[in-house]
């Protein structure tokens, strides 16, 4: 999938969540034009 992008990161549960986030905010503007919070 496109949105899977590979990132270099020392922590790979950070790793993880930070490419979550990403696809989150990907499908969530392709689902509505609302603008999704980078940081929580």
């Amino acid at each position: 999938m496109p949105f899977w992008i590979r990132v270099d990161f020392d922590d790979d549960l950070l790793a993880q969540e930070q490419l979550i986030q990403h696809v989150v905010q990907k499908q969530g503007a392709l689902l509505s034009d609302s603008p999704v919070p980078e940081k929580r």
